[in-house]
């Protein structure tokens, strides 16, 4: 009798047991499959909100373009073939070798809707590989045709010096920038573009101020101003001295001033500087050409002195990828200084775009028509190939590769 009582407990209580599992099992993979749902809902509003590319350096940037962050670097390696003419007892002398000219890192990006924007960017020595402290800077947005920057930056000055070292015509700048072209400051700038004109006006710490603190810069105080007309064409044209097969015509003038005062330690004599550059430029389906102007008066206690400086350089495709360029340049010393010969350089090279200016081959050539000692502005500089004593005919041959990422 309890056998056959316990035989059909025994048979519901098992039915009930896998009624229940079956239930638990449905239950486990319902939360399971909501689980795997939320997770894609919420990877597809990640991915949706959020974007991820390439465009002048690796960005990442909201949905609606209020944010955005880019990350960019470059590097140029280049070999140095250097000879001097007579430099050392009458001897002749030569050096060679490799260099890091240029490596950087950079950090840029906006913020609500571009009100504000920054850039910070690191470049690192070529002697002695430690980081220094280039661009640092903050924008602010006054309107759609007016921004004001404060920080670490270059002035409104030189276009030669304006222009990125990546995009360059040659190897690196010309002398004559090297002599008055105005480096990077801290100060405050408010530039001002409309359809065809560009204005920038700057207060800083002068010239080549750069990474100094207030009491030990070279200027007590500047005044920067740069004006520019647009006579044809586009802006983005002359974001390079370089103009491909097909581009449209452009033509852009430039005029810009500086006056600061010097020194500004304490008690020191002080010298008043005044200098001025004026630019052209034209850039056509497949040519370049550029031409500018500098001069600087110096009113100081070991007299007064107007020195001066010339460049005309262009450049045209010979194939898609293959630009040959040539560049005169010639500084002019006051002729009452004590060196006051002018010195005059020759440059002749060509460009290999790889992959336009991304990966770029360059390769040229300085000639030095005149003696480094016979110019007291001249000094010796490795960037250029000028040795130490060097003479009239010596010369340089570089050859760079430039990667920008």
């Amino acid at each position: 009798m309890s056998i056959r009582i316990a035989a059909p407990m025994s048979a519901g209580f098992m039915m009930v047991s896998a009624a229940s599992a079956a239930m638990a099992s449905a239950d486990v993979n319902t939360v399971v499959a909501d689980v795997m749902a939320d997770a894609s809902t919420r990877s597809s509003l990640s991915l949706q909100s959020a974007a991820s590319g390439y465009d002048d350096g690796f960005v990442i940037r909201d949905q609606s373009d209020d944010f955005e962050l880019s990350i960019s670097g470059w590097t140029q390696i280049r070999y140095t073939f250097a000879h001097a003419r007579n430099a050392t007892g009458g001897d002749d002398a030569n050096e060679s070798g490799f260099s890091l000219r240029r490596t950087r890192l950079t950090v840029q990006g906006s913020l609500y809707d571009g009100a504000f924007g920054f850039k910070l960017t690191n470049s690192f020595s070529r002697t002695s590989g430690a980081g220094r402290l280039s661009d640092a800077y903050v924008t602010a947005r006054l309107s759609e045709r007016a921004e004001v920057r404060f920080g670490q930056f270059k002035l409104p000055f030189a276009r030669e010096e304006l222009t990125s070292a990546k995009r360059l015509i040659a190897t690196d700048r010309s002398i004559v920038n090297d002599v008055f072209g105005q480096g990077r400051s801290q100060g405050v700038e408010l530039s001002i573009e409309h359809d065809n004109v560009r204005i920038g006006l700057a207060y800083s710490d002068g010239f080549d101020s750069a990474n100094t603190d207030f009491d030990t810069a070279p200027a007590e105080w500047a005044v920067t101003g740069r004006i520019e007309w647009l006579a044809m064409g586009a802006w983005r044209a002359f974001r390079e001295f370089s103009s491909p097969r097909g581009a449209e015509y452009s033509v852009l003038f430039g005029l810009a001033g500086n006056i600061e005062e010097t020194p500004s330690t304490l008690g020191s004599p002080t010298t008043l500087q005044t200098s001025w550059t004026v630019d052209g430029g034209v850039e056509g389906p497949g040519f370049h050409v550029f031409a500018s102007a500098s001069g600087r008066f110096t009113d100081g206690s070991s007299g007064d002195f107007f020195d001066m400086g010339a460049l005309i350089q262009s450049s045209v495709f010979v194939t898609n990828d293959i630009e040959p360029f040539a560049r005169f340049d010639v500084v002019i010393p006051d002729s009452s200084r004590p060196g006051d010969d002018p010195f005059r350089t020759l440059t002749l090279g060509a460009n290999w775009y790889v992959h336009g200016q991304a990966v770029k081959l360059t390769l040229d050539g300085q000639w030095f028509f005149d003696d480094v000692a016979g110019n007291d502005l001249i000094r010796p500089n490795t960037a250029q190939g000028i040795l130490a004593g060097a003479d009239a005919g010596s010369f340089a041959i570089r050859a760079q590769f430039q990667l920008v990422f």
